[in-house]
C-alpha cells in the first residue's frame, strides 16, 4: 500500500495489460512464450510500453533472486549525445519513425503497431523510446523491412548501450523502490538464477504512471 500511495503521488497508475492490472508482478513464470519481464533471462536496454506508454514507472523489490537480476539504467540524453558524436548519420536516422510492435498487449480497438522515433528532440530535451525486438516485430507486422541505414543506426545505439561507462548498475534489495522517467531513461536487467523454493523466488511489483494529478478512482486503486 505504501508503494501504491507513493506511485499515485507521482502520477496516475495505468493499466499494464488486457487483464486490467495496475500493479503487475515481475517474476519468472517459467514459460517459453512470455514477455521478458516474466522470465529470468537477460533483458537488453529498452523503454516500457504495451497498451500504453507510461511517462514513468516504479518498481518495488519484494524478494531477491539467488544470484543475478541486477538492474541497469542509462540516461537517454547521454546515450543520444554519444551516438551523435560517434555517427551523426545514425543519430539522424534514429530521429525518424520506426514501427514498434504491441501485438498481444492491446485490445481489438487498438493498433497493433505504433510509429515513433527512437530519439525525439535534441540536447537536454531529448526523449527516448526503444525496444529493438519490438521494432523488428513491428516492421515485420507492417511488411516494411528495415533499411540498411536503420539497421546500422540500431547497431550503433546498441554498441553505445553495451558500454559499461554509460550505465549505472544496482541490485535491488527487499523493500527498495525505484521510480524512473520512462521517456528519459533506458533500463535493462541481467539474467538471474532463482531459489528452488517458490516462496523465496525473485519478485518485484511494477506500476506504470501517467504524469500529473490523479483522480479519486485512481487513488483508491479502482
Amino acid at each position: 500500500m505504501a508503494f501504491w500511495w507513493a506511485a499515485s503521488a507521482i502520477g496516475a497508475p495505468l493499466l499494464q495489460n488486457k487483464e486490467g492490472a495496475r500493479i503487475d508482478l515481475v517474476q519468472n513464470e517459467e514459460r517459453t512464450t512470455v514477455r521478458g519481464a516474466k522470465s529470468n533471462r537477460e533483458l537488453p536496454f529498452h523503454s516500457d510500453f504495451a497498451n500504453a506508454t507510461p511517462d514513468a514507472f516504479g518498481l518495488l523489490a519484494v524478494r531477491q533472486a539467488k544470484s543475478g537480476g541486477e538492474s541497469l539504467l542509462a540516461d537517454g540524453r547521454t546515450v543520444a549525445a554519444v551516438v551523435e558524436a560517434q555517427e551523426p548519420a545514425a543519430a539522424a536516422v534514429l530521429r525518424e519513425e520506426f514501427c514498434f510492435d504491441r501485438t498481444g498487449d492491446v485490445g481489438p480497438d487498438q493498433s497493433a503497431v505504433i510509429r515513433h522515433p527512437v530519439f525525439l528532440g535534441h540536447g537536454e530535451g531529448v526523449r527516448v523510446l526503444y525496444n529493438r525486438a519490438r521494432i523488428h516485430r513491428g516492421h515485420r507486422h507492417e511488411g516494411i523491412p528495415l533499411t540498411e541505414a536503420q539497421s546500422r543506426a540500431l547497431e550503433v545505439l546498441d554498441g553505445v548501450l553495451s558500454s559499461p561507462e554509460h550505465a549505472v548498475r544496482t541490485r535491488m534489495r527487499p523493500g527498495d523502490a525505484l521510480f524512473i522517467d520512462n521517456s528519459r531513461m533506458l533500463h535493462s536487467r541481467t539474467a538471474f538464477v532463482d531459489w528452488p523454493e517458490r516462496e523465496r523466488r525473485r519478485l518485484l511489483l511494477r506500476v506504470w504512471l501517467r504524469a500529473g494529478r490523479t483522480d479519486d478512482s485512481v487513488q483508491k486503486g479502482t
